[in-house]
């Protein structure tokens, strides 16, 4: 759950990768992915999802799936989903949690802060920022209203 928050994974994505898909890249843990369209990414893992590494040391075969289940076996998306609703549900969340709620949050958050819509979408392995941009719609949207303009032109 920690890579696909922090590094904005679509499930497809975190899924497909094998350990051999991690490196160390000029101080950085690196996944590369592939994204959509065929294009392979390298995505810089945060010390959250870094933690990826503390998996590893816990698998009797850190070799093969980055991600496996208890039988040693790549976990697919339906498992991703299992894990991420039990998670929800254990934290008291009530709302429908997904995968990609995860991944939404993460441009969501991202944008937040800040981070340039341009550079969000590079992140996300958008190929359009038209794509970027369904994440930005409604965020601040009521603080933002032309209705408060309104209040100086009768203040």
């Amino acid at each position: 759950m920690s890579v696909l928050l922090h590094a904005g994974l679509r499930v497809s994505e975190a899924c497909s990768r094998d350990v051999g898909h991690l490196s160390h890249q000029r101080g950085h843990r690196v996944l590369t992915v592939l994204r959509n369209g065929g294009e392979e990414q390298d995505l810089v893992l945060a010390p959250p999802a870094a933690a990826v590494d503390t998996y590893l040391a816990t698998r009797t075969d850190p070799t093969g799936p980055l991600f496996v289940d208890d039988q040693g076996e790549r976990i697919d998306r339906h498992q991703v989903a299992y894990i991420v609703e039990t998670a929800a549900r254990a934290a008291g969340l009530t709302k429908r949690t997904s995968p990609h709620s995860l991944r939404h949050a993460c441009a969501t958050m991202l944008l937040d802060m800040g981070v340039s819509l341009r550079d969000v979408q590079v992140f996300m392995g958008h190929a359009h920022s038209t794509t970027t941009e369904r994440y930005d719609l409604g965020r601040e949207q009521l603080d933002k209203s032309p209705a408060y303009k309104l209040v100086g032109v009768f203040s």
